[in-house]
C-alpha cells in the first residue's frame, strides 16, 4: 500500500481540535494511505508517540449515499472483545461535533496491507515477494480468523442481512438510480432470487468485505488486524467465504485459482472452513453468484462516483464492460 506525505495529506485535518479531543499534548498528522479505499477517508497521526489512525466520514457523497461509522465502530468492538485480531478504539465522535463530520481514532496496528490498487497484491508487494510457506501461512490464517468470527455472537441492528432476500434487496436499493449496465444486473438479480437458499440456517456476523486488502498482516505472515466494517450485516457465514474467494479471484491474473501459490485454493478455502465451523457449506454457488453479482453493484456504484467527479465519461466502455461484469456473466451462463 502506497501511501502520501504529510504535507500532501488533506489540509482539513484539524490538528488543534483533534489534539483536544484525544487529550494529547502533541499530535503530529503522519500522511495517509494514497490509495485502496473507496469510501471515507483515513489520515495516519501520531498522538504523544502513539500511532494512530483517524477515519471519517468522507466530505462529500462518495460511492454510498449513506455513510455510517457507527457500524464500523460497534463491530470493530464488538470483535475485538471476543478476542479476534483488531484495532482498539480510542475515540469515537459519531455526532461530528469535533471535525463537522462522523469521525473515530484507531489504533494503527503494526504490520503491512496487502495492495487493492494498480498492481495489486497479486502482482507486486510483500506477498509477491514472499516465500511460498509464508503465503500459505497467511491465507490459512485469513480463514481460520473469519471461521472465529462466524462463532461469535452475531449483532443486532446491522444494516444488511440476515435472509438471502435482504442481501439481494439492500444490492438493488445501493444501485437505485443507475441505468447503465443494467440488463446483466437485472438478469442476475432474478436468478439470484428464484433460486435463493432457504433462510433457515445459522445466522452470522459477516464481515462484510472479507478480502486481503482489509487485512493487516503481521511480521510472521499471520492476520494482525481485520480492517474495514462498513459492509458488515448478519446472514448465513458463506457470505463471507464466497465474498473472499471472488475478490481473490478478481485479483489473480487471468482469474487464477489460487490468486498466488501458497494461496489456499478456493476448495482448500472451502474444506479448511468447513473443519473450523463444524458443518459443510451450504449453496456455494449460489453464494458465488451473489458475491460476484454484489462485485458487480458495487463497481458500478464505484464508477458512478468518478462520473459524478468528472474523472470518467458518463458513457466509457469500463461501465458495461470490465472483469467484474463478465465474470458474472460467465457465472449466471446456463442459468
Amino acid at each position: 500500500m502506497t501511501e502520501v506525505t504529510p504535507d500532501q495529506t488533506d489540509r482539513t485535518v484539524r490538528a488543534d481540535a483533534v489534539r483536544r479531543w484525544l487529550d494529547c499534548a502533541e499530535l503530529s498528522v503522519a500522511g495517509r494511505p494514497g490509495a485502496g479505499g473507496w469510501s471515507g477517508e483515513t489520515v495516519f497521526l501520531v498522538a504523544d508517540g502513539r500511532p494512530l489512525v483517524l477515519r471519517t466520514a468522507p466530505a462529500r457523497r462518495g460511492m454510498f449515499a449513506e455513510h455510517d461509522l457507527g457500524t464500523q465502530v460497534r463491530c470493530l468492538r464488538h470483535v475485538r472483545a471476543h478476542g479476534l485480531p483488531a484495532p482498539e478504539i480510542v475515540a469515537a465522535d459519531l455526532a461530528g461535533e469535533v471535525l463537522g463530520r462522523p469521525a473515530y481514532v484507531m489504533e494503527r496496528v503494526p504490520g503491512r496491507v496487502p495492495a487493492d490498487d494498480d498492481p495489486p497484491f497479486t502482482r507486486a508487494g510483500f506477498l509477491v515477494d514472499a516465500t511460498v510457506e509464508e503465503r500459505h501461512r497467511y491465507s490459512a490464517d485469513l480463514v481460520d480468523r473469519i471461521a472465529e468470527l462466524h462463532r461469535i455472537p452475531a449483532l443486532p441492528g446491522l444494516p444488511v442481512g440476515p435472509a438471502p432476500k435482504d442481501h439481494l434487496t439492500w444490492c438493488a436499493g445501493q444501485r437505485a438510480g443507475i441505468e447503465t449496465g443494467a440488463e446483466l444486473v437485472e438478469r442476475a438479480r432474478a436468478v439470484l432470487e428464484s433460486t435463493a437458499p432457504p433462510a433457515d440456517g445459522p445466522v452470522a456476523l459477516l464481515w462484510g468485505d472479507a478480502r486481503p486488502a482489509n487485512t493487516v498482516v503481521g511480521d510472521d505472515f499471520r492476520v494482525a488486524a481485520l480492517l474495514d466494517w462498513e459492509l458488515a450485516g448478519t446472514g448465513a457465514p458463506e457470505f463471507d467465504i464466497a465474498w473472499l474467494l471472488e475478490m481473490n479471484r478478481l485479483r489473480a491474473p487471468g482469474g487464477a485459482d489460487p490468486p498466488l501459490d501458497g494461496f489456499l485454493s478456493e476448495e482448500q478455502t472451502w474444506r479448511r472452513w468447513a473443519g473450523h465451523a463444524g458443518r459443510e457449506p451450504q449453496a456455494r454457488r449460489w453464494h458465488h453468484r451473489f458475491a460476484a453479482y454484489r462485485v458487480v453493484v458495487l463497481m458500478d456504484l464505484h464508477l458512478a462516483d468518478r462520473v459524478r467527479r468528472g474523472e470518467l465519461a458518463a458513457d466509457h466502455p469500463v461501465r458495461t464492460d470490465n472483469r467484474a461484469r463478465r465474470r458474472l456473466a460467465a457465472l449466471l451462463a446456463g442459468a
